[in-house]
């Protein structure tokens, strides 16, 4: 439907086109008059671009056109379709007896309050003067961003016609965008997911900035700030700019999938921003300019980062893939146009719509898909903690049924054999503190499991935070022990686990200190009032005594080494303990990153 329209809208205005029958004269000194131009020889007036673009210039242009007498007697109208003109002046001029008469002059344009434009009306629109004689048009136009001369004739019928077309186009398009951004706010509102947000914000700048381009916003949003208005365009792309990057980082989850690229990403966010707050100062002229580079610089880079994460079989980077190659296609066009690189046969800012339209589609598809994996994780998780739920409803059930069974018994010989009745409860609750003891304990190497870790550092955070104590926590992991497992066996492998597990206990000696397994290669100690500096040195004595060790194992020698990632704080809330885990990890993956067999710390 949009694209229909927009075909037929083109056709419309192509079909009215003032171009062919349009002459222009450069005004390289910027002084020129009526007057001085009406005595410019013919040779020296050059026929305009088909689509009248000029360009980003700071050259007034002139253009004059012969308008053939009106036979039809019906009114005409005389469009100037580019809103973003900072000033333009019209004469209607006439020959009387070889004298040149002004028959009527305007003085328009975005620089001035609208306000004070003779039809309310979002472009130029200027009534043809009523003569005998042919009238000659006679305009100047500058403009410190893209210079158009897009001038158009109607008679007043057809362009009522084309009005209800264009408007019908610009309802589907606003209307589109404002359903995309208002339905996920909603979103945002009911889930809290940031995403949801930056992304009604980032079609409500685009679309913004095509209302500024129609004049739209001028019109209805900010009719007597020509300052505003002068800014427009740039402001609000650039903010817009900002948040899809930001938006993309989020969506395709950069800072987990690719921390490099996001780091670089999140610079280019920075400048957009920095140059949305320069918009307010520095000129237009550049900072248009500057735009245009910048989104035909940031959009393939966008664009190369989900195909690149597409090809390594993300489905939502597929769908990111496609809407950024439509709006790199339709900007490419519009930037073209504006420089004059190329002259496209239909208007490029219905372009640059249809591109957007598409764009949002395919990014709200890949934010509902991101959505959708979101909410299966959670669903499987909530699945997990149901299955547990319910394993733990059955133990619960089998031991009521143990006690009333004993009970039972008790009840049928309580006098007979109470004192083996008591010898078996004794027997029964030191089974039952051997199992508690056993779960918490990793079979291979000694140490408490995950399980036992979880419970420990929940209770050394709240003691942390209750006494004002630091709490320091560690993460270890054999470096390339895969490899270990792969050249010496899975045994060897073992073997250098338990010895692993050996050494941090001759190393960590303290009885408050507690070190777990926390899975593979993976092991996790928690040191209870201890800062960051000797959290660092006691690791840093286990990651050299590991380095000095040597294994045998089978008549082999097998030599490993240890990278740690250490952190520390006073805790003051209850996420606190998970939040050090997982910057602990993260300094972990630091010491990896620089080389293993190192230790890397950082106060959380």
């Amino acid at each position: 439907m949009l694209l229909f329209v927009t075909y037929k809208l083109t056709q419309l205005t192509n079909e009215r086109s003032l171009a062919e029958f349009t002459d222009v004269f450069v005004d390289l000194t910027g002084e020129l008059t009526v007057d001085d131009i009406q005595s410019v020889q013919s040779k020296s007036w050059l026929k305009v671009p088909s689509t009248m673009s000029f360009g980003i210039t700071e050259h007034p242009h002139w253009l004059k056109t012969d308008i053939p007498n009106n036979q039809s007697g019906k009114p005409q109208i005389i469009e100037f379709s580019y809103s973003l003109t900072d000033k333009v002046d019209i004469w209607f001029v006439t020959k009387r007896n070889g004298t040149p008469i002004v028959l009527d002059q305007h003085s328009v344009g975005d620089s001035l309050a609208y306000s004070q434009r003779p039809v309310d009306h979002d472009r130029w629109l200027f009534s043809v003067p009523e003569a005998s004689e042919d009238i000659t048009m006679i305009a100047r136009i500058q403009s410190t961003g893209p210079l158009k001369g897009e001038v158009n004739i109607w008679s007043k019928e057809s362009y009522i016609a084309y009005v209800s077309a264009h408007r019908l186009f610009m309802g589907i398009f606003f209307g589109y965008m404002f359903a995309m951004a208002l339905s996920n706010l909603f979103l945002y509102v009911s889930t809290r997911i940031p995403t949801f947000l930056v992304y009604s914000g980032y079609v409500l700048m685009f679309s913004v900035v095509i209302a500024s381009l129609q004049g739209i916003s001028f019109r209805f949003l900010w009719p007597e700030s020509t300052w505003l208005q002068e800014r427009a365009v740039a402001l609000f792309a650039y903010v817009m700019l900002g948040l899809v990057v930001l938006f993309s980082r989020q969506i395709l989850d950069l800072d987990q999938q690719q921390p490099k690229l996001s780091k670089v990403l999140s610079i280019l966010q920075k400048i957009y921003f920095v140059l949305a707050v320069m918009c307010l100062a520095l000129p237009y002229s550049v900072m248009i300019k500057v735009l245009l580079v910048m989104m035909l610089l940031s959009i393939p880079i966008l664009l190369y980062v989900s195909i690149m994460m597409a090809f390594q079989g993300s489905q939502i980077a597929r769908f990111f893939a496609a809407a950024w190659g439509v709006l790199l296609l339709s900007g490419i066009m519009t930037s073209a146009d504006s420089f004059q690189w190329l002259n496209f046969p239909i208007d490029a800012s219905y372009v640059l719509m249809v591109g957007a339209t598409i764009e949002t589609l395919l990014l709200a598809l890949a934010l509902a898909m991101s959505f959708d994996n979101q909410r299966e994780k959670a669903n499987q998780a909530q699945r997990q903690v149901l299955e547990s739920e319910k394993e733990a409803a059955k133990a619960k059930d089998e031991l009521l049924k143990m006690q009333q069974e004993a009970k039972e018994q008790l009840e049928y010989a309580v006098d007979e054999r109470t004192l083996e009745l008591e010898i078996a409860l004794r027997e029964l609750s030191e089974v039952n503190n051997e199992l508690e003891a056993l779960s918490a304990i990793d079979a291979l190497t000694g140490l408490m499991n995950r399980r036992a870790f979880e419970k420990r550092i929940l209770a050394e955070s709240r003691r942390s935070r209750r006494e004002r104590t630091p709490l320091a926590v560690a993460m270890l992991d054999i470096d390339h022990f895969k490899k270990v497992n792969d050249t010496y066996g899975h045994q060897a492998g073992d073997e250098c686990l338990r010895i692993f597990a050996k050494l941090m206990r001759e190393i960590i000696k303290r009885p408050s200190d507690v070190l777990c397994r926390y899975g593979g290669e993976e092991f996790v100690v928690i040191l209870p009032n201890t800062t960051l500096d000797a959290a660092k040195t006691l690791m840093e004595q286990l990651r050299i005594k590991v380095s000095e060790t040597t294994i045998e194992f089978e008549s082999q020698e097998i030599l490993i080494t240890t990278s740690a990632g250490v952190t520390a704080r006073v805790v003051s809330t209850d996420t606190d303990h998970e939040l050090m885990v997982s910057y602990a990890d993260k300094q972990l993956y630091n010491a990896k990153d620089g080389g293993r067999n190192r230790v890397v710390a950082a106060n959380f």
